[in-house]
């Protein structure tokens, strides 16, 4: 058996060159957060709710599913618990497609990429997006990259949530991988790291269902972000690699400034498209809200100002081409499905920030 414990470590600081579209090029902090902690689980408090009998079976299933021995228990400053198991016992390998998967500690992914230095007027309601993404469908990605800044947010009800995440899709197959608020998950309004994968008719957050495998102690999925708004000094923001290996073809998610691997999504719980490339990649801003309720904040929260230390940003795109080499992201195209309330400005290339691209609002009000 393996089973990791190892002490929370502390963010880190890095200087680079800030980006004011109006006020010219000034310098200023910028911080990549390093993930940490063990490999865990977290428990939430929900609120009371009348559940088909459907739904109840379904939770009995998941709570089987995640009724493993703890080794041992941690909660951390911010009140979150996390149980610390064996390796195995991870939700991962409750899938039917990987009950023989195997995991080597001494191996890693056999390569990763070589690194170059809508228009409308929808109902106030629903999934809202504002987004860059990739244009060309002749165009196939064995991953993508970008550092996203990222911030505290109020006003999301119980019943919605908010992302700033970078996301790859074929066919009906998806990943996503980011921050965000999503208080029926966590059952609070705290900033936290997310993954998400769509896969034929199984789809969800984190490990509440089987598929992620979990590889590293260090960095960690659903963690508690520090606080953070727009217009105060320093930005913080979170560095994140999506990347297929070329041998496996499992499909790899790094964090942090050393982009440590936080683990993979085994190629063979994906129905047919992931099996392969992406064919497409976006990042930016996501939200939903259901019939009736006004929508919540996206990125900062902000009408966009055209300066990073105010607008929520993904800088850095980059996507990986097919014979793995990392390149500026080419060809991109934006789409906010909401534009009275959600923006989004693709700025293209800037020095130090890369291809840049801005979003965010306040939601209808």
């Amino acid at each position: 058996y393996h089973f990791i414990f190892l002490p929370f470590s502390y963010f880190s600081i890095f200087n680079i060159k800030s980006f004011d579209i109006d006020m010219g090029m000034r310098e200023f902090f910028m911080v990549a957060i390093v993930l940490c902690t063990l490999l865990c689980y977290c428990e939430s408090r929900k609120q009371p709710a009348i559940l088909s009998r459907d739904e109840i079976l379904e939770i009995e299933n998941q709570l089987e599913r995640l009724n493993k021995a703890s080794i041992k228990a941690i909660k951390t400053q911010f009140g979150d618990i996390y149980d610390c198991i064996n390796f195995y016992d991870q939700p991962a390998f409750d899938h039917p497609l990987l009950k023989n998967h195997k995991y080597d500690f001494q191996m890693r992914p056999s390569s990763r990429p070589k690194s170059i230095v809508r228009e409308g007027n929808p109902p106030k309601n629903a999934e809202q997006q504002a987004l860059v993404y990739t244009s060309d469908p002749t165009k196939k990605y064995n991953g993508g990259g970008t550092n996203a800044s990222f911030y505290t947010l109020y006003n999301v009800a119980d019943s919605q949530y908010t992302f700033g995440r970078m996301k790859l899709q074929n066919g009906l197959d998806i990943i996503k991988v980011g921050w965000g608020v999503n208080p029926s998950v966590y059952g609070d309004n705290r900033t936290r790291t997310f993954i998400y994968f769509q896969a034929g008719e199984l789809s969800c957050f984190n490990t509440v269902c089987p598929g992620f495998v979990l590889v590293n102690p260090k960095p960690m999925i659903e963690m508690t972000l520090r606080e953070t708004h727009p217009g105060t000094l320093p930005i913080w923001e979170m560095e994140i690699s999506i990347y297929r290996d070329p041998i496996t073809g499992n499909w790899w998610v790094d964090l942090g400034t050393n982009y440590d691997q936080i683990g993979y999504w085994p190629s063979s719980i994906f129905s047919g498209g992931l099996k392969d490339l992406a064919t497409y990649i976006d990042w930016g801003g996501e939200t939903y809200s259901p019939l009736g309720q006004i929508g919540p904040p996206m990125g900062s929260g902000l009408l966009l100002k055209q300066d990073t230390r105010y607008d929520a940003y993904c800088r850095q795109l980059t996507t990986i081409n097919e014979a793995h080499i990392q390149e500026v992201a080419k060809n991109t195209k934006i789409s906010s499905i909401d534009i009275d309330f959600y923006l989004v400005k693709d700025l293209g290339f800037h020095g130090d920030f890369g291809h840049i691209m801005i979003y965010g609002g306040p939601g209808p009000r």
